[in-house]
């Protein structure tokens, strides 16, 4: 997929794929001086976003991207390291700590906007 199909398909600028591209968290291949996106970029691309949308750093995603991919060499050669688990395992462990804060963040919100909504009922009677 080219840069353009890329952006439009993901609601995403060509500045920003190509800013991802200079971190090194996206590897597009050139064919005759093009980007062109393969399935894996994109799942990549994918997972990136999802993860900004956790509220996750660019560098603390492209730390998880760079282990993800060391295990899965790892496991391609047969020959997985301690280390890299480990850094993996303590990766999911603070995303999941993560995602749990956002999700009692979300809880007090709802609860503050529940409390709006009773004023407004209130007011609206009175």
């Amino acid at each position: 997929m080219r840069i353009s199909e890329v952006s439009e398909k993901y609601c995403i600028s060509k500045d920003t794929l190509r800013y991802y591209e200079k971190l090194k968290m996206l590897k597009p291949d050139r064919i005759g001086g093009k980007r062109e996106y393969s399935i894996s970029e994109c799942k990549k691309l994918k997972s990136i976003l999802q993860l900004k949308k956790l509220m996750f750093t660019l560098s603390v995603i492209k730390e998880m991207l760079e282990v993800d991919e060391r295990v899965d060499r790892d496991i391609y050669n047969g020959v997985i390291k301690d280390e890299d688990l480990e850094l993996l395992k303590n990766m999911i462990a603070y995303k999941y700590d993560h995602i749990r804060q956002l999700e009692a963040d979300i809880q007090i919100a709802k609860g503050e906007l529940k409390a709006i909504e009773k004023k407004i009922e209130i007011i609206s009677k009175g």
